[in-house]
């Protein structure tokens, strides 16, 4: 499911995936102001980056839960975003 939720004005979103482990879900949605989906992407690879015009899109991610439930899950994203000092 995507949201609209903006806690700080951004212009550009980045999300970069770290590693990831015993992890199933975690895939990022991206979707159109009116709500259709415009893209689904599960990051597996170490380096995969995703980069969005937060201005223009919605996005969000789905839950990551163990795969195997001796262990823990874990996923982790670098996220970094980028503001314009022009409207």
């Amino acid at each position: 499911m995507c949201t609209g939720e903006r806690f700080i004005p951004v212009t550009l979103v980045s999300s970069l995936l770290i590693g990831r482990r015993n992890a199933a879900g975690g895939e990022s949605r991206v979707c159109a102001p009116d709500g259709r989906t415009l893209l689904t992407k599960t990051p597996a690879e170490p380096g995969t980056l995703l980069l969005g015009d937060d201005r223009r899109t919605l996005h969000g991610v789905s839950p990551v839960r163990p795969i195997d439930g001796s262990g823990p899950a874990q996923r982790d994203v670098l996220v970094v975003t980028f503001a314009s000092a022009w409207p």
